[in-house]
């Protein structure tokens, strides 16, 4: 049966992730060394030279042309989906073999074939993935060409008045400080006070931030978070591929008409959102559960996983195969979680149970994990 440790080692695996990150370190690496070189290069020619090597490199990050990220997208992303649906196949078969013996009999036999609907959820995943590297493609082309489109145009400025009031001598002498000041700026995001000083004269008093950014991979901001280029690309494309596996999920317990899931449970290094649900049993169908289970888009955050990150993972809940018994406690113990803590964003949540004591947090812990000691229930997530 596909589990958690399944999806959290197929995001983990060489072949996979790590290959992925891999690649924008080495490509972003080399575009700041061709930007570095460019800027110590100064002149026109040089200029289209630095330009066109920058985006030949950056071709290797485009989604959407023929590139390894596009390839990468189009062949390890999609393992997530799979790994989704196996494990939804895996979990109603097992749920049904468990089964009191008349209700296995009554289920009905288990979709697997792989229809239309399959292949559109899976394309709109693919486009929604290509369209988030697009992003960071762009950034990293636009950065490093403003980079050097701007150096140029004031390294040539500044040398047609220099050419009739100094001299070429001391002109080219101050360009090499000046652009060795930048390179140095560009690969390594330091600045000491006499480069900061003559880069000021020179008239990039407003660039040397951007270069600072550069040095440590292109930096974006998207949402509330900062960081590298290369690390949103991996992040973006972990979280998506969490999602994905939901997704496939999803998607065949609905084509065997199972609305019900249940969220996963491990140890916590310390509570936080997932907390809340771990445990819990969700409504996954349309509009409102007529059995009265909360609705997965309920969780933190809306949708589910919650954060970027996050090992938890959905788990087929047969309502048709399992006693009145055992739906009459997994539905009171989901409606023993407080309003407070539904529909909110994830880091409200976390704020919330961050003030929480050890006896507030086992009174809405799911059951299952409540009258596990704290040590051991708060295990890492």
């Amino acid at each position: 049966m596909s589990t958690a440790r399944d999806l959290q080692s197929l995001l983990s695996s060489a072949e996979n992730l790590a290959a992925l990150d891999a690649l924008y370190e080495r490509t972003i690496d080399q575009i700041l060394a061709e930007v570095a070189a460019g800027v110590t290069r100064p002149g026109a020619a040089r200029a289209r030279e630095t330009l066109i090597r920058i985006r030949e490199l950056a071709t290797r990050l485009d989604p959407r042309r023929d590139s390894a990220v596009r390839r990468w997208i189009y062949v390890e992303f999609p393992n997530a989906y799979y790994l989704g649906d196996e494990a939804a196949v895996s979990g109603l078969e097992s749920q049904v073999k468990r089964a009191a013996e008349e209700r296995a009999a009554a289920f009905p036999e288990i979709r697997t074939a792989f229809t239309a609907l399959n292949q559109l959820q899976l394309k709109a995943q693919i486009a929604a993935l290509t369209d988030r590297l697009s992003d960071v493609h762009r950034h990293i082309l636009s950065r490093a060409g403003i980079a050097v489109r701007r150096t140029q145009l004031v390294f040539s400025q500044d040398a047609e008045v220099r050419e009739h009031v100094i001299g070429g001598i001391i002109r080219g002498q101050t360009h090499r400080e000046v652009a060795t000041d930048i390179a140095r700026t560009i690969l390594t995001g330091q600045v000491p006070p006499a480069a900061a000083a003559r880069m000021r004269e020179a008239g990039f008093a407003g660039d040397v931030e951007t270069w600072k950014q550069m040095s440590k991979g292109f930096q974006m901001t998207v949402g509330g978070w900062t960081g590298s280029a290369r690390a949103y690309a991996n992040l973006t494309a972990r979280t998506m591929q969490a999602e994905l596996h939901s997704v496939g999920m999803i998607t065949r317990l609905q084509q065997n008409s199972i609305n019900h899931v249940r969220i996963s449970r491990h140890q916590q290094a310390k509570a936080d959102v997932c907390t809340l649900f771990a445990g819990r049993v969700y409504y996954i169908g349309p509009g409102t559960d007529p059995m009265g289970f909360p609705s997965i888009k309920t969780i933190p955050g809306g949708h589910f996983p919650p954060h970027p990150n996050c090992a938890h993972v959905m788990e087929p809940f047969v309502v048709a195969v399992k006693s009145p018994e055992a739906v009459a406690a997994a539905l009171g113990d989901a409606q023993r979680l407080p309003k407070k803590f539904t529909a909110i964003s994830t880091k409200e949540a976390n704020e919330l149970v961050g003030a929480m004591n050890e006896a507030a947090l086992n009174e809405i812990a799911p059951k299952g994990t409540a009258d596990v000691k704290p040590p051991e229930r708060r295990g890492a997530a």
